[in-house]
C-alpha cells in the first residue's frame, strides 16, 4: 500500500541525516519516528540497495520496479566515478 507523499518535516529530517552521513548521493535509507510533539526523530540511517539489497515482495509491482530501478541507477552512478 502506498501512503502518498511524506510530510515535508519528515523529508527535511531524512535529508539532513543523509547529508550528515554522506549517503545523499547513494541509496541511503532513513528510519523515522514521529514524536507526540509532531516533530520527526531520525532513528537510524543505513544503506539499502547497493551494499545490502534485500528482496521484497511488497504486493505492488510498480513500487517494486521503482525500487529496483533506483538501486540500479545508484549502482551505475557510483560505478561511473
Amino acid at each position: 500500500m502506498r501512503l502518498g507523499k511524506a510530510p515535508s518535516q519528515a523529508c527535511e529530517a531524512a535529508w539532513r541525516a543523509l547529508v550528515a552521513t554522506r549517503l545523499w548521493d547513494s541509496f541511503g535509507c532513513v528510519d523515522l519516528l514521529r514524536k507526540p510533539s509532531r516533530d520527526w526523530v531520525v532513528l537510524e540511517v543505513g544503506t539499502d540497495g547497493l551494499f545490502n539489497h534485500v528482496d521484497r515482495d511488497l504486493g505492488d509491482s510498480d513500487l517494486e520496479g521503482e525500487l529496483h530501478q533506483r538501486v540500479a541507477d545508484a549502482f551505475w552512478k557510483a560505478a561511473e566515478r
